[in-house]
């Protein structure tokens, strides 16, 4: 991804897997979320769509380039978006959207491995607070559990000084060799059983701070941290 079109998605928060589609209007891209905003640019289509990772474009029609994933239907050339949205495909080329349909068709047919809960939250890279998702798993070297980091944000990295490529994928116990056992109990429980708690003067190498905590899935929890100045 160039510099320039990484900084226009930082910019304006947008996550790839959530792009319905790109559209030239009057000139410009406009890219099309399912969370129901629409980001003009003057960049053009083609260098978003080349500059996009993780995600699977198709080009319709000239000027049209809808995300895979986000197609409810295909029927004689006209794609039918998950947002009631619908474009006509090119009508030289009956083929390529017959092909389309039969491999929508078949994907869809076929069992879905569940998304990460990690990649869920890319859109809190710029959170202001410190905040991570981590999974349990068995621990190691006598320790009874443990866990691993699976995702943390800028304001995680600067609160504990660490870069996230030493956080993330490393286990608690790897980062923080003098843990206590008792603040993986706590989010043992909630990444296990599901529900939300708050976490109270839990240590830190900066001191105190609560940590708010939920399930986003089985064996994962996602920790939200505010320093605690009482």
């Amino acid at each position: 991804m160039s510099i320039q079109t990484d900084k226009f998605f930082r910019k304006n928060q947008i996550v790839p897997k959530e792009i319905l589609y790109l559209v030239r209007e009057e000139g410009k891209t406009v890219v099309y979320l399912t969370d129901g905003r629409s980001v003009r640019t003057f960049t053009p289509l083609k260098t978003l769509v080349d500059g996009l990772r993780g995600v699977r474009m198709l080009s319709i029609n000239k000027g049209v380039s809808v995300n895979e994933m986000q197609i409810f239907n295909v029927d004689s050339g006209c794609y039918t978006m998950t947002d009631g949205r619908m474009f006509r495909g090119r009508v030289r080329t009956p083929g390529e959207h017959s092909r389309n349909k039969t491999m929508i068709d078949h994907r869809r047919s076929m069992p879905q491995p569940p998304e990460p809960p990690a990649s869920r939250f890319g859109i809190m890279d710029n959170f202001p607070l410190p905040f991570c998702i981590i999974e349990l798993v068995f621990g190691k070297e006598g320790h009874g559990i443990d866990f691993l980091f699976r995702y943390c944000n800028k304001a995680m990295e600067e609160f504990e000084q660490i870069d996230k490529e030493s956080l993330v994928n490393h286990t608690y116990y790897e980062v923080f060799p003098e843990g206590e056992t008792k603040w993986l109990i706590a989010f043992s429980d909630v990444a296990l059983h599901g529900g939300s708690k708050i976490i109270e003067s839990f240590k830190t190498g900066r001191g105190p701070v609560r940590v708010f905590c939920f399930q986003t899935g089985e064996g994962f929890c996602a920790c939200a941290l505010v320093s605690d100045k009482a």
